[in-house]
């Protein structure tokens, strides 16, 4: 089976791709490959600028290709804060621990709007660069479910009435933007691999 690196150490976001994926491609993480390689400072203007410096910055530190993603957490309330800084706004490490932070914003101004977007960008840097980004829209409310990882229990979806912890993993990937984006990505991975 061919392989193929991913640039990330989140075991929750990996297990999330390779299911998605199944025997397709086999993914590797850094947490397997190259654990203790220094993270690059991601100071993008925007997820794509952010996820092709990751890209690159693996692609030759490993000297193979690399998939790297990046996104954010955009709040219609809060329009300054997470966005293409999400990862830099947090003061805690856990999931749960981050949930709550941005149910404190919400405590403290109880009248905000609940709006959110979820973003999700790839970049592929090897034979070729492919890139794409996908959202998901919906609104914050209180941890539900136990299902998923990262914002998934705080992430509401009105039309279907669950948050994405709520819901099987079959269904939060034909939601996920990070799965969308890598769906229209993988075939073109494939071909640049020679994968047939």
């Amino acid at each position: 089976m061919t392989s193929l690196i991913v640039a990330t150490k989140n075991l929750g976001k990996l297990q999330e791709m390779q299911k998605a994926f199944g025997d397709q491609i086999r993914l590797i993480g850094l947490h397997e490959l190259a654990p203790d390689l220094k993270s690059p400072v991601e100071n993008g203007s925007s997820y794509l600028e952010n996820v092709r410096l990751k890209a690159k910055y693996y692609a030759e530190a490993l000297q193979q290709p690399v998939l790297a993603d990046d996104g954010g957490l955009e709040l219609a309330a809060f329009p300054k804060l997470l966005g293409v800084q999400t990862h830099q706004f947090f003061q805690t490490a856990t999931a749960p621990e981050q949930n709550q932070e941005i149910l404190n914003l919400y405590q403290k101004n109880p009248q905000q709007n609940r709006k959110f977007v979820l973003h999700a960008a790839l970049v592929y840097w090897g034979k070729a660069e492919f890139q794409v980004e996908k959202t998901l829209a919906g609104e914050i409310v209180a941890p539900r479910g136990q299902l998923g990882y990262g914002f998934d229990s705080i992430l509401w979806l009105p039309i279907y009435q669950k948050t994405l912890a709520e819901m099987p993993l079959a269904q939060r990937n034909t939601l996920s933007p990070r799965i969308q984006a890598l769906k229209i990505i993988l075939p073109k991975i494939l071909a640049s691999l020679s994968v047939h």
